[in-house]
């Protein structure tokens, strides 16, 4: 049987040859990622000049250091970290049960890279607090070094108004736990790329791909839509996406105050 992991027994695709570092891929036949490295510049390479070339592996020695790469880091209690554990997991189970290659999966599958696995450092924080019953959670992107540095992403989940809003026999549902994270984990994709809405047409278009890739999490485990975005016995419903886009682009208006 032919091995379809490799270089530090990461996961090699057949038809490009990359290896899946999660954050980006490697080539082996160069040595090198076809990205540079997503989190930039830091206090560490600034003074370690071997950390200066962001397409180089693990300071140029494999040997001795290894980039697992692409982890977040949960600033929260166990349980509340189980919780969102727990919601990945599912999003996982989701992108496995749809159609290998459709862009339902990929989504998905992108959403899973951006977080990557808990406890080392990505620039991704997962972190907990009351959001005053606006949101059951929220995602915001920054940068250091005056524009010019890495980009931290945070996003922040109100586990107390989630367990009130999808709670069936007073039980917690697990799924729309799951479609949440995946929401804010599309939020956060969006914001590296496109910085901060600054306007409503951004902030809408960012929450409609956002309710998007949400339902493909009810898709992929079968269970309907809490919000309407996706039933079996319908598929996805793109008229509720946009309802629902609108809503929470107006409660960013309220809040941001950008859309006078």
């Amino acid at each position: 049987m032919v091995s379809d992991r490799y270089f530090t027994g990461k996961e090699r695709d057949s038809e490009s040859g990359l290896d899946n570092f999660g954050a980006r891929y490697f080539t082996s036949s160069m040595g090198r990622f076809m990205r540079p490295d997503p989190i930039m510049f830091s206090k560490q390479k600034l003074v370690d000049p071997q950390q200066w070339n962001m397409y180089s592996y693990a300071r140029n020695n494999p040997l001795r250091f290894l980039d697992p790469t692409g982890k977040y880091v949960c600033n929260g209690t166990a349980d509340q970290c189980k919780t969102i554990k727990a919601a990945l997991e599912n999003v996982q189970k989701a992108a496995n049960n749809l159609q290998d290659g459709s862009k339902e999966r990929k989504a998905l599958e992108k959403v899973l890279g951006f977080y990557g696995k808990e406890d080392e450092k990505n620039g991704v924080k997962v972190a907990f607090g009351d959001l005053k019953g606006k949101a059951e959670a929220d995602t915001s992107t920054s940068r250091s070094f005056f524009g010019l540095g890495s980009k931290t992403t945070t996003i922040t989940f109100d586990l107390n108004q989630i367990h009130h809003d999808f709670s069936v026999g007073g039980r917690d549902d697990p799924t729309e736990t799951a479609a949440v994270t995946a929401h804010e984990g599309e939020h956060g994709i969006d914001q590296r790329i496109n910085g901060m809405p600054r306007s409503r047409g951004q902030e809408f278009l960012g929450e409609l791909h956002s309710f998007t890739t949400q339902s493909y999490v009810n898709f992929g485990l079968g269970v309907d839509s809490a919000y309407g975005l996706w039933s079996n016995a319908q598929g996805f419903d793109l008229g509720n996406a946009v309802i629902n886009a609108g809503r929470a682009t107006q409660e960013w208006c309220e809040d941001s105050k950008l859309c006078q």
